[in-house]
């Protein structure tokens, strides 16, 4: 075999190799478009998802706020007067604003001298019962009329995690607990409410 032939083979060769890489290439520039493609899909739909699953849990979290509201609510003034605290009427998702600053009450349970403020939650968690404090030190800031008069603070649950209803107790706070179709103050024997004024 000559070396012109052995050079005109290695080029053919060569030359379908080259042929077989580009292709080759071009395939996995194709595959890499395709996955991009499909990766950026998939975002897309779990970012959709994502959404759909906020909206609806917001929508059962608010049915099911809206829900323990009315149960602690319905029991609310029975359960106050047992304790002492005659309630006139009671009012829900009342908003203030002080300032720059905006709270949201869930329940007011008012009467000419007293006031009871209910924050309401399914579970109820330290962190949560330490904003509720906050706002209950503040709540004649967001509603002046209840200067000089006492107001008192209540936790409604249906259950309490971190043992956040022991402190809520110890922080001087009316303690409900709503089963099945009803509510109780489960507060100890001989509890004192702490009234909850700014001085």
């Amino acid at each position: 075999m000559s070396n012109k032939s052995t050079v005109l083979e290695a080029k053919s060769y060569f030359a379908e190799i080259w042929q077989l890489f580009k292709e080759q290439k071009k395939a996995q520039e194709e595959r890499d478009k395709k996955a991009a493609e499909d990766i950026k899909e998939l975002r897309a739909s779990l970012k959709a998802t994502a959404k759909q699953i906020r909206e609806t849990d917001l929508k059962f979290n608010g049915h099911w706020g809206k829900l323990m509201e009315t149960l602690v609510e319905g029991d609310l003034v029975k359960l106050l007067k047992q304790k002492g605290i005659k309630v006139d009427r009671t009012a829900t998702n009342i908003v203030k604003k002080h300032g720059e600053q905006q709270f949201e009450f869930d329940i007011l349970a008012l009467n000419g001298e007293e006031l009871v403020v209910v924050e309401v939650k399914t579970t109820l968690y330290i962190k949560e019962l330490n904003y509720f404090i906050k706002k209950l030190n503040r709540v004649t800031d967001f509603m002046p009329e209840f200067k000089g008069k006492k107001v008192y603070g209540a936790v409604a649950y249906l259950k309490a995690n971190q043992s956040s209803d022991r402190r809520a107790e110890k922080e001087g706070l009316f303690v409900i607990r709503a089963t099945g179709s009803s509510s109780s103050i489960v507060n100890r024997q001989g509890f004192k409410p702490k009234a909850f004024q700014k001085l």
